[in-house]
């Protein structure tokens, strides 16, 4: 009877003990309530103020006058346990308190020294969070970093160690998304507190995954000023919505994803967002498709929605858009900088001979050094080809007619705005111009048909005369040469025909290759993928040129075509119809024209190249390089790599 007692009180204690933790979570437990169904049930209880930040310096530097730290602060209490996050804060010397800068970083990547050295650079305090965990950079043995502890991170909706979720079953709060939301609102707390940071003027930015998350921070936390998500702000392909089911385009949601739309995808976080925001979204993303961000961003409550494209590029800006973070930034924390208003862009059908006329109204009270107006009719998202209408000016106007082939297809139209950057801030940020981009147009087939439209446009064997440069490509490309990539061909007006040759007038002083790789369905873009020759891959050809000073013809036919991975089959016999893009990398002095030609068989093709050797173009990535893209294909997260590794690149580049 004693010990029977005894046992009962020790046991109650135990629950007293485990209901008192439970009772400090951060977060209240459901305790048998149902899972979160929308934003505010999910959010429910959290207080991003309530728990001290506890903040340890691991290691503080000085660069000049601005100081850095590397730091650890607590997110908050999970199941009873402390979860804490490193990160990179630093400042620089200044008689005022300055605004913060929350930077978020993106899948594969980790807190960025580079990142706040730009905001201390351009006067701003910085804060780079390692949410994701990684080794942080310049780390020594024994340096604390960012530890969930009772909890886990997965990326996927419901991918998790269900022994370390934070509910029960499938709860939104399970969502990696949702608890890096969590961390972000912590790092405003963090920034807040800190005696240099005026605690009312906050900015975010985040590439990729840390775009999502700078775009679901800016809607559900009032703290934030100013907001510049980069790749990752389109939220997902909403079920049932008006660009759900185009044929060819990049395929349907599921109905039971409908849960994550009303709750941890950003669309859900589009109402309650009211602050400024400034989109970085190439045209050819694929983790932020253009086509969804246009859809979905209509349900946003901010009344300062703005853009800057960069065309035909994928995950990567140039610097004429990424500049625009920084002046976003001076517009609305410093109010140092006028940003223009958006361009005011339609589509006239009526013109008499039915051949679509887009016109864009820019903002005149900055110098204008360009008008770019671009349009497709092309589904696919990724692979599209943005073609350029060359803008005409018409009084305070520009237009550019945009003949297409036919009707059964969407029209898709965006302008870009090259402003001049003056004075002191030309200066400031090494950089004379600007982009602003207008919102994408869509007009779907059956409106198409309404309009009074016709098709008009021809096809067309040249592909590029370069009476513009490399203006329809993406890539690097100086005076010996580089590597440049269009999706022009996938364009049905520049489809290569039966038995044509890809052809290219070349001039070289020195022997020299030219290595040319055309991608097969890439993203399944033409097909869904599991015929046996759909499967995406690169076929490559490589040419030798004898050094000359006269101009050069190559010429490639399909039977030359070789691939880079086992297993996959070659297109169908004479088309080139799957081929979704071709890059050209070459060492030579000029190039004058891309074309295609009929095969008369008076050019006999180079013997067919032996498939390369697994590893010899890159080293093959481990599978587990990625792990928090786990649930992501594999096309994806190869993506991200190259993006990794573009980036670093460019950040050798800068620091040179």
């Amino acid at each position: 009877m004693g010990n029977s007692i005894h046992s009962f009180k020790t046991a109650a204690l135990a629950l007293i003990g485990t209901a008192h933790l439970m009772a400090q979570d951060s977060l209240p437990p459901l305790d048998g309530r149902p899972a979160p169904t929308n934003l505010a049930e999910m959010w429910q209880g959290f207080d991003p103020l309530r728990d001290p930040i506890e903040t340890e310096i691991v290691r503080e530097w000085k660069e000049g006058e601005a100081t850095y730290r590397y730091v650890v602060f607590t997110i908050g209490t999970f199941k009873g346990q402390k979860s804490r996050v490193a990160a990179f804060y630093g400042f620089p010397k200044s008689d005022k308190k300055l605004p913060g800068i929350v930077q978020l970083h993106g899948g594969g990547q980790r807190a960025s020294t580079s990142s706040v050295r730009s905001a201390v650079k351009y006067g701003y305090a910085g804060l780079s969070v390692n949410w994701g965990g990684r080794v942080m950079e310049g780390a020594k043995q024994g340096d604390r970093n960012t530890d969930y502890n009772a909890i886990t991170m997965g990326f996927k909706s419901f991918n998790y160690d269900k022994n370390k979720a934070l509910d029960p079953g499938d709860s939104p709060r399970n969502s990696g998304w949702f608890m890096a939301v969590l961390v972000a609102r912590r790092a405003i707390t963090f920034l807040q507190q800190q005696p240099e940071v005026e605690p009312g003027i906050i900015g975010v930015t985040g590439h990729s995954m840390g775009g999502k998350i700078t775009t679901d921070l800016a809607g559900i936390d009032k703290r934030v000023t100013a907001a510049v998500p980069s790749c990752g702000s389109s939220g997902t392909l909403t079920y049932g919505g008006k660009i759900w089911n185009i044929p060819g385009s990049i395929g349907k949601t599921k109905q039971s994803a409908i849960i994550g739309e009303k709750t941890f995808e950003s669309q859900a976080y589009l109402p309650t967002l009211t602050c400024p925001v400034l989109h970085l979204n190439p045209t050819n993303d694929y983790n932020s498709p253009i086509d969804i961000l246009t859809e979905n961003w209509e349900k946003a409550a901010s009344k300062n929605v703005s853009f800057s494209n960069a065309p035909h590029m994928c995950h990567l800006h140039l610097p004429e858009n990424e500049v625009c973070t920084w002046l976003w930034f001076d517009h609305w924390l410093r109010h140092e900088f006028k940003m223009p208003e958006n361009p005011e862009i339609r589509v006239n059908f009526k013109s008499g001979d039915g051949i679509p006329r887009v016109i864009v109204k820019p903002d005149v009270s900055r110098k204008i050094k360009a008008v770019d107006i671009y349009y497709s009719t092309e589904p696919h998202i990724i692979t599209r080809f943005w073609r350029d209408g060359e803008a005409k000016a018409n009084g305070d106007s520009f237009q550019a007619v945009c003949p297409i082939l036919g009707l059964d297809k969407p029209f898709y139209a965006f302008a870009n705005i090259t402003y001049e950057l003056e004075e002191p801030f030309k200066t400031k940020y090494g950089i004379d111009h600007y982009v602003i981009t207008s919102k994408e147009l869509i007009i779907l087939p059956d409106e198409l048909a309404k309009s009074g439209a016709r098709a008009t446009d021809q096809r067309s064997k040249l592909i590029e005369d370069f009476s513009r440069g490399w203006h329809d490509w993406y890539g690097r490309w100086d005076e010996s040469g580089g590597s440049m990539t269009t999706y022009k061909i996938k364009d049905p007006k520049w489809h290569g025909g039966d038995g044509d040759l890809f052809c290219m007038e070349v001039k070289s002083l020195r022997d020299t290759k030219i290595d040319l790789t055309f991608s097969y369905n890439r993203w399944n873009c033409f097909m869904g993928g599991n015929e046996p020759k759909a499967k995406p891959g690169n076929y490559n050809v490589i040419k030798e040129i004898k050094g000359s000073p006269e101009w050069q013809k190559v010429s490639v036919s399909l039977d030359e075509l070789y691939t880079e991975s086992k297993g996959l089959q070659m297109p169908p016999a004479n088309q080139w119809q799957y081929i979704a893009d071709v890059n050209v990398n070459a060492k030579i002095d000029k190039i004058r024209k891309i074309y295609w030609e009929k095969n008369t068989g008076l050019i006999p093709p180079s013997p067919p190249r032996a498939p390369a050797k697994p590893g010899s173009k890159r080293p093959a990535m481990p599978k587990d390089d990625l792990p928090e893209l786990s649930g992501q294909s594999e096309e994806f997260k190869e993506a991200v790599r190259k993006s990794l590794e573009e980036e670093k690149n460019q950040n050798k580049t800068q620091e040179k």
